[in-house]
């Protein structure tokens, strides 16, 4: 029988100290039950220089000078140097035999004699963990918001393409996506968001401080203030809810259309508060009386699913959402999912005054845990080693 995996070397699309994606979640959890190399994107020695002598300069020297593997709570991480710069494809491509080097070398530091690369982008270092499986997650339609990301639609197309034909198991985020893969030829397993089950006491925290002097109801949005967002939506539930107050908690992408945020911003009801840590966020969840996921409807939201849904649930107050196609798999009291100003501002005058969803909506989220998934990832990887391995290893695995 062929050895099972040891570890999971993960290619994550931010560092890992930053607000946590769904690469960085599955790594957190999946540290509980194996070995997790988190690799972080590639530095450049000018990175650091980019911002001068701030505040922001100071993690990115420390990243360029300290080179080893580090301890990072439940996984150990790893940010390899690259040539600068970053944005070159000549510079990517002579420095591919430095990274894939740097990346072995932090594999064997670690032992991991047999890992599973796990990737949430597309990159050209495959193989750089000598892996035993190759797991591609597929969390957006990165097609339709190349503006998000900075790429042209067919850079981001032919990289995917790429990760298709080379995985060994696709995962993706909604069925949406599952669908439009399977249209393309690729199979996949459907592998939802999750709730950080780690931070359930501390919704039960005291409201936060902003909160004692807003007018009520309070609607509440945490997350990443960017393009995705329906700015014109928000205004008019604004002013059309004008004794109440509307908070957006969560760091300003540079990509955000500025115009459209500034007047949202100018309403005396709104309330730009910014980015709060992890274990920081919950009551602000908490203490709304209504919660939004207020997306634009497109090809990106069509395909997409919120990460912060599970957190939302489990928040208790009622959640409004619009855009995410999504959303509709979880109807009322779960979600109030709606199109249009008109409905949203229904939605959100019976949600807070007639709900009755909070603890439905908790124990979903209790059931659909981040564990969970890592989990339910595991033994997709275990049972497709096996299957390799032929029909008396499968028994032997069952």
């Amino acid at each position: 029988m062929r050895a099972q995996p040891d570890s999971y070397v993960v290619y994550g699309s931010v560092p890992w100290n930053t607000p946590r994606l769904t690469e960085q979640n599955l790594a957190a959890s999946l540290g509980a039950i194996q070995r997790v190399l988190y690799v972080e994107p590639p530095i450049t020695p000018a990175t650091p220089f980019r911002f001068g002598l701030r505040r922001e300069t100071r993690p990115l020297l420390r990243a360029l000078v300290d080179r080893r593997v580090r301890r990072a709570g439940p996984v150990h991480a790893f940010r390899p140097l690259t040539l600068p710069p970053r944005g070159s494809a000549l510079a990517r491509r002579l420095s591919r035999p430095l990274v894939q080097a740097q990346v072995r070398w932090a594999v064997r530091r670690l032992r991991m004699r047999r890992p599973v690369a796990l990737w949430a982008h597309a990159n050209a270092l495959r193989g750089a963990a000598r892996e035993v499986l190759s797991v591609y997650l597929v969390k957006d339609w990165l097609e339709a918001g190349g503006a998000l990301v900075g790429q042209s639609e067919s850079e981001i197309a032919a990289a995917r393409r790429e990760m298709w034909d080379a995985a060994d198991i696709i995962c993706v985020t909604s069925t949406e996506l599952q669908r439009t893969l399977r249209r393309r030829g690729y199979d996949s397993t459907l592998l939802k968001h999750g709730f950080h089950a780690d931070l359930a006491e501390l919704y039960d925290a005291p409201a936060p401080a902003e909160y004692r002097d807003l007018p009520r109801p309070l609607l509440a949005y945490a997350g990443r203030i960017d393009g995705r967002l329906d700015y014109d939506l928000l205004g008019e539930v604004a002013d059309r809810r004008a004794s109440g107050s509307i908070v957006l908690v969560g760091p300003v992408s540079p990509r955000v259309p500025k115009a459209a945020l500034q007047r949202l911003a100018a309403r005396p009801n709104v309330h730009l508060l910014g980015p709060r840590g992890r274990s920081e966020l919950p009551p602000y969840l908490a203490a709304a009386d209504c919660n939004l996921l207020p997306y634009e409807e497109g090809e990106w939201s069509r395909h997409g699913s919120p990460l912060k849904l599970w957190d939302y649930l489990y928040a208790g107050p009622p959640i409004v959402g619009t855009g995410y196609g999504a959303l509709a798999e979880y109807p009322p009291p779960l979600v109030h999912f709606v199109s249009g100003a008109d409905a949203v501002v229904e939605a959100i005058r019976s949600a807070v005054e007639e709900d009755d969803g909070r603890e439905a909506r908790r124990r979903l989220a209790l059931e659909n845990s981040w564990d969970v998934r890592a989990s339910a990832l595991d033994g997709l990887v275990h049972q497709a080693v096996a299957e390799r391995a032929g029909p008396e290893a499968m028994a032997r695995a069952a």
